[in-house]
């Protein structure tokens, strides 16, 4: 390996699969990432040049590194100058490849690349100028009894655990529990899951995540959960509460199974970036505070005045519109009685 390379932690840090390395070019960093994927029936990877020099105006690809770093709860207030000179000083020469890290994790875009191991080492080489080992595509070993799982905690990103009894189970949601996945849009992940929540979870836990109507949705003519109409593209449609705890399921014995490798980090990544932190309280407070009708009727109109827009404008205009909607409703409390369902399988 040459000696401009650099070894750095993968998307989501060294305990989890995958490969990071950058090189330095003077003013600028190229950064490179590799993870597996099952939805990418592989690998998926991403490379990107960013300067060394960033600011919170910086861009990546349309997106700022203030918007990224909000994302990861790393800053909480529009232009934490301190904020950023903190972390700034904290990761030093390790700052971009760090916001490489959120932009592949929290980006509401994505520019990575899919295909098998050889594929995805071939791109990287080529973008570094220099070599790099083999992908490793070995699964990683779990306790014996047990299933790979990812927990994903309120207010905060999922994590990896292995879960061998419906006790275990219990103890992350809090009690006894329901299986959730029919809450997932039907083409959310391209494999078979189980998700289980609290079953008492809408009266007793704080919302987590809510789950967004796709237009394949709207097309088929799917109904929201939230209130029994049909799904506008982008629209929240349902909202889980507590602790959600996902594992692998086989439908030809209908018992849960561990997640794969590449499984895994595709659940981790859809609760980084489709169904994040803090998205279903924010829907919770749009609903509770009866916004949730303008917020449908909003879309429905951006849909037919704009049928040709692209994803990114789509996306930054339901980012737009949710945020006006919570900044209405963030004044009261969230109450009990919220009237949203979890879906059943």
């Amino acid at each position: 390996m040459g000696s401009q390379i650099t070894k750095i932690p993968s998307i989501c840090g060294d305990q989890y699969p995958g490969i990071g390395y950058q090189v330095d070019c003077g003013e600028s960093v190229r950064v490179a990432m590799a993870w597996p994927s099952a939805s990418a029936g592989g690998w998926r990877s991403l490379t990107m040049e960013v300067p060394k020099k960033l600011s919170l105006e910086t861009e990546l690809n349309g997106v700022s590194v203030e918007t990224l770093l909000k994302a990861a709860g790393e800053l909480f207030e529009d232009n934490d100058l301190d904020g950023f000179r903190q972390f700034e000083q904290m990761l030093g020469d390790k700052l971009p490849s760090t916001v490489v890290r959120l932009f592949v994790r929290y980006a509401p875009i994505d520019l990575t690349h899919a295909g098998n191991a050889e594929v995805c080492r071939a791109e990287i080489e080529e973008f570094l100028g220099e070599h790099v080992p083999s992908l490793d595509t070995v699964e990683t070993e779990i306790a014996s009894g047990k299933n790979r799982a990812v927990l994903v905690p309120v207010g905060f990103d999922p994590v990896a655990v292995e879960i061998g009894s419906g006790q275990e189970v219990m103890n992350l949601v809090g009690g006894l529990f329901d299986e959730a996945s029919g809450s997932l849009p039907p083409d959310a992940l391209p494999f078979n899951l189980s998700m289980y929540v609290n079953d008492e979870g809408l009266y007793t836990c704080q919302p987590n995540r809510a789950f967004y109507a796709t237009e394949r949705m709207e097309q088929e003519g799917y109904y929201s959960a939230i209130d029994g109409k049909p799904v506008v593209a982008s629209l929240p449609t349902s909202v889980l509460y507590g602790n959600i705890v996902v594992t692998g399921f086989n439908p030809a014995t209908g018992e849960d199974a561990p997640l794969s490798v590449g499984e895994m980090m595709d659940v981790m990544n859809y609760f980084q970036r489709d169904s994040p932190r803090d998205s279903g309280r924010e829907v919770a407070l749009i609903v509770q505070n009866g916004l949730y009708g303008e917020l449908r009727e909003s879309l429905s109109q951006e849909s037919s005045s704009h049928e040709d827009k692209t994803l990114d404008s789509a996306t930054e205009s339901l980012d737009e519109m949710m945020e006006q909607k919570v900044e209405a409703a963030d004044g009261s409390e969230l109450g009990e009685d919220l009237g949203v369902s979890n879906g059943e399988r």
